[in-house]
């Protein structure tokens, strides 16, 4: 995977084209800036990043895995509609948060992994360190 730089008012910008003449870039260290998704300069919420041991490979959101909830007689349907609804964001391929109790486990914080969601659009941009590795 290949890493795009983090950008600063002097760096070429330009190859973002949501970023446009006169920018705010974005930058790990700033509360608001251009977002490299929508392109408006917007406050920008930080998150860090938890991790937890799954039992399973991921979920992805494959057509055989929607088949297999929509078919799964077991599932009642207050259950089948959130796991489709889940299975459908993650077929977009697009990172976004998914609000969950905490519960008294262990997890383990993602050093050096941060997330900045967008004001304005509600997107997501993924960061390792200073530099953005989603949206590229």
């Amino acid at each position: 995977t290949q890493l795009r730089p983090e950008c600063d008012m002097n760096d070429d910008k330009l190859d973002n084209p949501m970023i446009g003449e006169g920018a705010q870039a974005p930058s790990i260290t700033a509360t608001a800036f251009d977002c490299p998704n929508c392109g408006n300069y917007s406050a920008q919420q930080w998150y860090a990043c938890d991790a937890h041991e799954l039992e399973f490979p991921p979920l992805t959101g494959t057509g055989e895995q929607l088949e297999a909830v929509q078919s799964d007689e077991e599932i009642d349907e207050d259950s089948r509609k959130l796991a489709l609804d889940r299975l459908k964001k993650l077929a977009t391929k697009r990172a976004f948060l998914k609000t969950k109790a905490v519960e008294l486990s262990v997890a383990h914080e993602v050093g050096n992994l941060s997330v900045s969601k967008c004001s304005s659009c509600g997107e997501l941009a993924v960061w390792v360190n200073d530099r953005i590795v989603w949206p590229l």
